[in-house]
This record gives C-alpha cells, sequence and structure tokens, in this order.
C-alpha cells in the first residue's frame, strides 16, 4: 500500500495539475482578441507509479502516485495556416494593383466634359467652325483656346501618371523597409525559440508571435518557409525564409532585400548585387506590376499627344494665316509632358492658319485649311484607329484592368476571410469552451482540495486519537 506521506505528494500533485490547466485557460481567455494567438491546451498524464517491493509482503503490484501536466501545445493546423499566408499574399498584391489603377482611371476623368474625349472633340469641332468663317476673331480665339486647354489636360494626365510612378517607387521602398524589419524581429525571435527548445520547452508564445510576423511579412513579399533540422533529423524550432530563392533569414542570420525593382517580361524582380529576386506575390509584386501597367498608360498617352502634334502642325504649316504668313507649326513640344501652342499662336490669332493655298496669292479667307485641320479626326494614325478611336481603347484597357483587379481583390478578401474562419474554428479561443473547461477543473481541484483534507483528518486521527 502508498504511504501517509505518499497520499499527501499524490493531493499536490492533482491540486497542481488542475490549478496550472486553469492557468492555461485564463491565459487563453486573456489573449482571445489577441491578433494571431493559438489556442493552447495543457496536457495532463499518470506520473510514473510506484512499484511496491513484494520480498518483505504481499504486494499489489504498482500503486499510482497521480498525476502531472506533462506539456502545454499550440493547437495549430500547418496546412492552413500556409493556406492563410498565400491568401493573405495574394490579396494584398490584388489590392495594391486595384488601388494603384483606380487613382489612374480617375486621372482621366473618363467619361466626362473634362476628359481628353471630349476635349479632342472640342478641338477638332473648334476647326470646323472656324472652317465656316475663317476671319472670325471670337471663333479664332475659341480655337486657341481649345488647344490650351487640351494642351494642359494632356500636360496634367501625364503628371498625375508620373506622380503615380514616383509614389510606387516610395511605396516599395517604405514596404521593403517594413520588410526588413520584420526579418530582423524573426531572426531574433529564432534565437529565442532555438534556446527555449533546447531546454525541452514549447514556447508557444513566442511562436505564435513569430507566426505573426511571418503572416505580416507574406503580405509584403511571397515567401518559402522551411523549418531545418539539426543534425541528427531533430526540428530545432527554427524558420528558413526566402524570396524567390534569395535567402532572407537563415536561422538567427538575416540579409536585407534590395529596394531597386525592375520587371522583365511582366516578372517583377528586386534587383541587388546578386542575381533578381523574382517577386510573385504581396503588395510589393503589386504595386511593381502596377509600374508597368502606369508605364504602359503613360506610353500610350504619350503616342496620342504626339501624333496629335505631329498631324496637326504638318496640316498648319500648309495653310496661311490672316497675316498672310505660312510654314509655322501649331503646337510646340513633343508628347503629352510638354505639348503646347506655338508662341506665335499665343502671341497673335492671325497666325492660325486656317486659310489653304488654293490660289496664287492664296486666298487668306477661304477657311480650307482649318477645314482639313478638323477633318484629322477621321484620320487612320494607329494601324486602322483614328486618334479618338486609339484614345478610347487605351481608356477601355484601364478600365478593364480596374474591374479585373477590383473583382480578384473582392475574391481573394472572400477566400482569405474563409482561410481564417477555418484557422480559428481550429485555433481559436471559444469563450463558452474555456468556460466549460474551468468550471471542470475548478470541481477537479475542489476534489483534490476535498481529498487533501481527509487526509489530514485522517492523520490526525492516528495521531492525535489513536490509544485515547
Amino acid at each position: 500500500m502508498s504511504s501517509t506521506f505518499g497520499n499527501f505528494e499524490l493531493a499536490g500533485r492533482a491540486l497542481r495539475a488542475s490549478q496550472g490547466v486553469i492557468g492555461v485557460i485564463g491565459h487563453n481567455l486573456a489573449n482571445v482578441n489577441s491578433p494571431g494567438y493559438s489556442r493552447q491546451q495543457a496536457h495532463l498524464a499518470s506520473s510514473p507509479p510506484y512499484t511496491l517491493s513484494s520480498f518483505f509482503y504481499r504486494s499489489p503490484g504498482q500503486i499510482g502516485t497521480g498525476v502531472d501536466l506533462v506539456a502545454i501545445t499550440r493547437i495549430r493546423d500547418a496546412f492552413l495556416d500556409d493556406r492563410l499566408q498565400q491568401a493573405g499574399s495574394y490579396q494584398a498584391e490584388y489590392q495594391s494593383l486595384r488601388d494603384i489603377l483606380t487613382r489612374a482611371e480617375t486621372a482621366y476623368n473618363e467619361p466626362g466634359s473634362a476628359g481628353l474625349n471630349s476635349q479632342l472633340t472640342a478641338f477638332f469641332n473648334s476647326f470646323q467652325e472656324l472652317s465656316r468663317n475663317p476671319e472670325s476673331g471670337g471663333i479664332r480665339a475659341t480655337v486657341r483656346q481649345q488647344a490650351v486647354t487640351l494642351s494642359k489636360r494632356f500636360n496634367q494626365v501625364h503628371d498625375v501618371l508620373s506622380q503615380i510612378e514616383l509614389d510606387i517607387q516610395n511605396q516599395v521602398n517604405a514596404r521593403l523597409d517594413e520588410a526588413n524589419s520584420l526579418a530582423k524581429q524573426i531572426g531574433k525571435l529564432n534565437k529565442e525559440i532555438r534556446a527555449s527548445r533546447a531546454i525541452g520547452d514549447n514556447p508557444n508564445d513566442l511562436l505564435d508571435r513569430r507566426d505573426e510576423l511571418v503572416r505580416q511579412l507574406s503580405a509584403i513579399v511571397d515567401l518559402q518557409v522551411l523549418e531545418p533540422l539539426d543534425g541528427k533529423g531533430v526540428q530545432t524550432g527554427e524558420i528558413n525564409l526566402s524570396v524567390g530563392g534569395y535567402a532572407l533569414v537563415l536561422g538567427d542570420f538575416v540579409q536585407s532585400l534590395p529596394t531597386n525593382f525592375t520587371s522583365v517580361g511582366g516578372q517583377p524582380q528586386l534587383i541587388g548585387r546578386g542575381e533578381p529576386i523574382n517577386v510573385h506575390s504581396g503588395s510589393v509584386g503589386g504595386l511593381i506590376k502596377a509600374s508597368d501597367l502606369i508605364s504602359e498608360y503613360r506610353t500610350r498617352l504619350n503616342e496620342i499627344a504626339s501624333a496629335l502634334i505631329e498631324r496637326v502642325n504638318t496640316q498648319h504649316r500648309i495653310g496661311y494665316g490672316l497675316d498672310g504668313g505660312t510654314g509655322r507649326p501649331f503646337f510646340a513640344g513633343t508628347d503629352a509632358s510638354n505639348i503646347t501652342l506655338d508662341a506665335a499662336i499665343l502671341r497673335d490669332l492671325n497666325a492660325i492658319a486656317a486659310s489653304g493655298p488654293t490660289a496664287n496669292p492664296p486666298a487668306l479667307g477661304n477657311g480650307e485649311n482649318a477645314r482639313a485641320i478638323s477633318e484629322l479626326r477621321s484620320v487612320q494614325m494607329f494601324g486602322q484607329m483614328t486618334l479618338l478611336d486609339y484614345y478610347g481603347v487605351s481608356i477601355a484597357k484601364i478600365g478593364t484592368d480596374v474591374r479585373a483587379y477590383e473583382n480578384q481583390a473582392e475574391n481573394q478578401v472572400f477566400i482569405t476571410q474563409q482561410m481564417k474562419n477555418l484557422r480559428n474554428s481550429i485555433s481559436g479561443v471559444s469563450i463558452d469552451e474555456e468556460m466549460t473547461q474551468m468550471l471542470q477543473y475548478q470541481r477537479s481541484y475542489q476534489a483534490a482540495a476535498r481529498y487533501l483534507n481527509t487526509l489530514d483528518n485522517m492523520l490526525d486521527q492516528l495521531i492525535n486519537q489513536l490509544g485515547r
């Protein structure tokens, strides 16, 4: 049979085990709203039994010695964690693309009276009106004003697109600085976790904190996560992180991501001293892809402005102004960034070459050249497309891109939320469940205390009452 004091130790173990489980439950309840926290579970097991020797007296065999709190572990699903990490990375990519392209779409203000489509139409219409009354100073003033308004609109859209590209560069730098900071924190936690595991502990809170940092980092750049093994094939508790084959975190060793970027064949890349680093998703991947698209939009805008400048100037040089001058351009500049009116047109309305060379000397009031300029709207300048057709296709491309990434962002938000819900159903803290367990172990603690009180009464009876 077990000894009296052995029973006291058994009762003490029962009290300590129940108290330990209640402590774990309290920790879960305290962190019910903590981001990235995983529900912890206490594991109880019978303590090693005591075997009585049968040499001196008959023995029933092994006597139980109670219960031990043997481990406290996190409730996690590694597969769901990986899926949630990937979903968050794609969500950040699509949201970055959507936000940037929406800004670009807004810059064009289409459809609207201030949009380039309306301004181009008004510009050609003003020359059509001038062809009917080429000597009218009022109509000439309208032509000049429409041209000034159109030029400024080109300048404004170009400036907004250029500013967006600059903002993208700044955002990429800021995101990568944040990523490098997160990587350093992960490296530091790797060191602490490795030391804790080495002495047999389960550093659950440190692991949760590291997983949350990895989740935040994966929203910036897509990550490959590997859990290395030691020489004996045992996991050390550390993780190694890489981005497109670039070793970002190796244990507690961290090397920073470069902040220069480019895109090759639509593939975003970070450029440093070594090989380019491919970035497939995350906010940085989305921003670099958005930069490519903004550059494409700006190129098309410049093509439209350049074609307008070239064709109008070519036709304008043929005609004659009311002052008899000829061979003068109408626009100055080369593309949307610097298109403006020629200085002579700005100084003198009579310099607008509305008349065509139909007579010798030319009739300065025939309006032939103004009509030719107005008809440039119907000239195919981009393959089979007119200037307005090409602009319409360009605007449609922007709208299509915005709608596509809006839909992808919305879908990815839904997918990510599903992954979060599944993860929370496994790893999240349920207040009702924890309260139920707390009552259960409270009763266990009370029962152990009653058992200890019974032992105390028995011992008191043995010592103080025996022999009276």
